[in-house]
C-alpha cells in the first residue's frame, strides 16, 4: 500500500505524471467545459461534483478550481492521510523529494532509473475559488452516498478508474443512479480491472463492457458519448514493462422528471 501510494503522488502531483493525467483527466475536463464553459467559473459554485475514488486529490482539485463544488471520496486510509498531507499540509511547489521506484527491481534499465527522485507537488494546492466548497469524505461510496440523504444530491458524478473497485457492480451503479439529480450527468473513465476477481473469500460480479452499459441503459441511463481511449495507471516512464490500459470513456445523463 505504501508503495502504491508512493506512485499515486507520481501520477497525481508530479510534472512527470503530466502525460497520465493529460489522457486519463482532461477528457473529463473537457466534457465539464463542455456542459458548464457557459458560466463564468465565479457562477459555477451552484454545480455539485462528486468524485469517489478520489485517490491523492487531484482530479477532485482540479475540478473545484474551476469553480464547480467538489467532494472527493476516498476508502482507503492511506490515501486518506497522503491526500490530507498534499491538500492541507504543503504551500510550495516542489517542496518534497520521494523515491517512488526504489523497492522496484524488476524491468529496471540501470540503477539512475530505480533511485530516480521525483519532485511533489508540481502544484501548490490553492486557489479555490472563493465560490466554491471542496471536501474530501472517508469512507464506503456504498455506505456514504446509497442512503437517503444523498438521493439526487448530486449535479455531475465522476467515475475515474472507479467502478472495477466493486464487488457487487450491480450497487455501483444504483448507487450513482441514488446519487445523482434528475437531469444528472456521469462521467465515467476507466478500465474493468475487476479488483476482487478471483478472491475466494469474497464476493465478485464481474460484467464485460457492454453488460454494464446495458445495465446502466435499464437503470435509465442515456449515453450521449461513448468512446475508448488509451491510458496507463501510476506507470513508470524508465520502466521496460509498460501497461496500458483501453479505457471506457462516456457520458451518461439521468434523465430529467
Amino acid at each position: 500500500q505504501v508503495r502504491s501510494t508512493l506512485r499515486q503522488f507520481v501520477r497525481d502531483w508530479s510534472a512527470e505524471g503530466a502525460k497520465e493525467r493529460q489522457d486519463t483527466y482532461s477528457p473529463i475536463m473537457g466534457t465539464l467545459q463542455k456542459l458548464y464553459g457557459h458560466l463564468p467559473i465565479q457562477q459555477r459554485g451552484g454545480i455539485s461534483v462528486l468524485v469517489p475514488g478520489a485517490g491523492l486529490g487531484r482530479l477532485a482539485f482540479d475540478i473545484v478550481r474551476q469553480g464547480f463544488s467538489t467532494q472527493g471520496n476516498e476508502f482507503s486510509f492511506y490515501m486518506l492521510i497522503a491526500s490530507n498531507f498534499v491538500l492541507n499540509s504543503i504551500k510550495n511547489e516542489s517542496a518534497h523529494t520521494i523515491y517512488p521506484w526504489v523497492h522496484s527491481f524488476s524491468n529496471m534499465q540501470n540503477s539512475e532509473h530505480q533511485l530516480r527522485p521525483v519532485q511533489i507537488p508540481d502544484l501548490a494546492p490553492g486557489g479555490i475559488p472563493e465560490s466554491a466548497d471542496f471536501s474530501m469524505v472517508a469512507g464506503d461510496f456504498l455506505e456514504i452516498y446509497g442512503g437517503y440523504k444523498e438521493r439526487g444530491a448530486w449535479d455531475v458524478l465522476v467515475s475515474c478508474y472507479f467502478i472495477d473497485t466493486a464487488k457487487n457492480i450491480f450497487e455501483y451503479l444504483g448507487v450513482i443512479w441514488n446519487a445523482l439529480k434528475p437531469g444528472g450527468v456521469w462521467i465515467n473513465h476507466g478500465p474493468l480491472l475487476y479488483h476482487f476477481e478471483g478472491m475466494r473469500s469474497e464476493m465478485s460480479i464481474e460484467l464485460n463492457l457492454e453488460e454494464v452499459k446495458a445495465v446502466a441503459r435499464n437503470m435509465g441511463f442515456v449515453f450521449d458519448e461513448e468512446r475508448m481511449m488509451p491510458s496507463t495507471y501510476t506507470s513508470n516512464e524508465s520502466s521496460m514493462l509498460q501497461y496500458v490500459y483501453t479505457c471506457a470513456f462516456w457520458v451518461a445523463r439521468k434523465p430529467a422528471l
